[in-house]
């Protein structure tokens, strides 16, 4: 099959957590990643989102490894970084247990570091 698609995706299992409504209605899901690229990413959600909904994502757990491996110095002291991102719902297919989600990316991401709070 022909791949139509401009950018090339990833995938990346790492941990998501997702804001489904605006404060103060705020609910969270917590999923993974099944694939992201520059523009977007697709993940499992338990609850259903209308298409068009604005989601605030969360990408959690990142180990520094995985940024040096990429050529970025590593720290021992660092702890690992967190990535946020707006998205927009272009996509909710609904399977067995969960929808299957696809979203555009619509703000630039912010990274963060993990604070010893955020470790499990």
């Amino acid at each position: 099959m022909f791949e139509r698609r401009k950018t090339k995706r990833f995938v990346l299992p790492l941990p998501l957590s997702v804001d489904i409504r605006p404060k103060p209605l705020k609910q969270t899901e917590l999923t993974h990643l099944n694939d992201i690229s520059v523009g977007g990413a697709c993940f499992d959600l338990k609850n259903k989102v209308a298409v068009g909904s604005m989601l605030n994502l969360q990408i959690t757990d990142i180990d520094l490894a995985f940024f040096s491996h990429l050529g970025f110095p590593d720290k021992e002291s660092d702890k690992g970084i967190n990535i946020g991102i707006q998205g927009k719902v272009l996509r909710w297919n609904q399977s067995s247990d969960a929808g299957d989600v696809a979203v555009i990316f619509t703000s630039p991401m912010r990274i963060t570091k993990r604070a010893d709070s955020d470790l499990h």
